[in-house]
């Protein structure tokens, strides 16, 4: 066999084996994180939101945090939060996880949901119980097509679901039962 021959089988065989490393290559790379991976944690969280003139807003405490950069979603486990008007507490509420969408512009709770306007103005504290509540900071609205267990001082009653302003505490129940007792003098 001639010398210029095994040149040629040599090239042709390097030649391949590059093209062959380079193809395979690509597949053996890491991967890059995706924007629906989460881009940062945290755990035990306490936080503030306060207004231009500087009383609190909102008050927050979670377990674990996770942000998610698709469609700005945060993840929350083991919630309590605090809604405020005026500086004073207005609203509690607690679940097992919740996700917050667009800046908090929706929160959506999950789980052994409990919602408390608390008491002012001589009213008794309102309870909701469900498992499954939409809630929506900026405007202190809530609502869910869920069981609800609402509970105050004269009434329990079950609804297929609420809508509630907790601004002004006035509350809309769709398919409602339930045992309401007047106050006795």
């Amino acid at each position: 066999m001639s010398t210029r021959i095994l040149y040629l089988i040599a090239l042709i065989f390097m030649a391949a084996s590059v093209l062959f490393y380079s193809l395979n290559r690509e597949k053996v790379q890491k991967q890059v994180a995706t924007h629906s991976d989460i881009d940062f944690s945290a755990s035990t969280i306490n936080a503030r939101q306060t207004d231009e003139q500087g009383q609190i807003q909102n008050q927050l405490q979670a377990d674990a945090l996770r942000h998610y950069p698709d469609g700005d979603r945060m993840e929350l486990d083991q919630i309590t939060s605090t809604w405020y008007k005026g500086g004073l507490p207005q609203t509690t509420l607690n679940a097992d996880k919740g996700v917050s969408f667009q800046n908090n512009d929706k929160v959506v709770l999950t789980g052994n949901v409990h919602v408390q306007q608390l008491a002012k103005d001589g009213k008794a504290p309102t309870d909701l119980y469900t498992t499954v509540m939409n809630g929506y900071p900026k405007t202190k609205q809530v609502d869910t097509d869920q069981v609800v267990t609402i509970k105050s001082a004269q009434s329990n009653l079950v609804s297929q679901g609420v809508r509630a302003d907790l601004n002004i505490g006035q509350y809309e129940f769709f398919k409602l039962r339930g045992i309401y007792a007047t106050p006795r003098p």
